[in-house]
């Protein structure tokens, strides 16, 4: 029973550490924006022309940011229910802890 108990407690801080880790993934800003280059280059007999054009999407920055906040919203809660399962379980393994020292 104890080591049942102390291999779900072990499961449950895998899972936050986990979720933590996933949560540390959405503020990598790499993805954050998409930018696409053209380049056009244009020749005639007494020209050369080189045309750079750089289109960057600001609107996926807003999406981006709604959604990390989104998720940091999301994942406070998470913790908050995953944070109080493990003190109850630690909890349950201090009275099963108890009673097991206190009848043996």
């Amino acid at each position: 029973m104890i080591l049942l108990l102390l291999l779900l407690l072990l499961l449950l801080l895998l899972l936050l550490l986990l979720r933590l880790l996933l949560l540390l993934l959405l503020l990598l800003p790499a993805a954050a924006a998409t930018t696409t280059t053209t380049t056009t280059t244009t020749t005639t007999t007494t020209t050369t022309t080189t045309t750079t054009t750089t289109t960057t999407t600001y609107y996926y920055y807003y999406y981006y940011y709604y959604y990390y906040y989104y998720y940091c919203y999301y994942y406070y809660y998470y913790y908050y229910y995953m944070i109080l399962l493990l003190l109850l379980l630690l909890l349950l393994l201090h009275y099963y802890l108890l009673l097991y020292y206190y009848y043996y």
